[in-house]
């Protein structure tokens, strides 16, 4: 059974953002990053050579990354880096 996921808030501040992040499980919210315009300038902004990482992921989750990733029209790589680099802020 799939459970039906929260709409993620929107923030005013990173700092309000970060506040609500760390007293919430992301698995609990549909997570989709606001302006695809403004993620990837901040992607260009962070642009530096890229390590390889593996690590092993349930196939749905794979698909639900692919699918929002596909929503908004970026790569699912670069989708879930932008997740993790919003998770560390």
């Amino acid at each position: 059974m799939t459970k039906k996921l929260k709409t993620t808030p929107h923030f005013k501040t990173a700092e309000e953002e970060a506040e609500f992040w760390e007293k919430q499980s992301a698995a609990d919210y549909a997570l989709t990053p606001v302006d695809v315009s403004e993620v990837l300038n901040e992607l260009k902004a962070k642009h530096q050579p890229k390590k390889n990482v593996t690590f092993r992921l349930e196939p749905e989750l794979m698909d639900r990354l692919k699918q929002m990733s596909k929503k908004v029209g970026v790569k699912y790589q670069t989708f879930v880096r932008e997740w993790l680099w919003r998770a560390v802020a």
